[in-house]
């Protein structure tokens, strides 16, 4: 029969895009907060191995793009 599913390529420059949601509590205030950004591009720093057995960190910069019928990049508000 067929077989489907999707490819990892390892040692590559990884990007994320999408709707990402934040949530937390600011340390200072003690209040927590969620933050939306409809739409972000998120890029790694360097080359990051998939395939690698090992633990890795690394780091992402990110970039959030104003999306048609949005008013912001992003919507941050206080929860009670």
């Amino acid at each position: 029969g067929a077989i489907s599913g999707w490819d990892v390529a390892g040692e590559t420059v990884a990007q994320i895009t999408g709707r990402f949601i934040f949530s937390g509590t600011n340390i200072a205030q003690k209040r927590r907060f969620k933050l939306e950004i409809p739409y972000l591009v998120l890029t790694s720093d360097k080359p990051f191995d998939f395939l690698d057995d090992k633990l890795s960190e690394f780091t992402f910069k990110g970039t959030p793009i104003l999306q048609d019928g949005e008013t912001s990049t992003h919507y941050f508000r206080y929860l009670t």
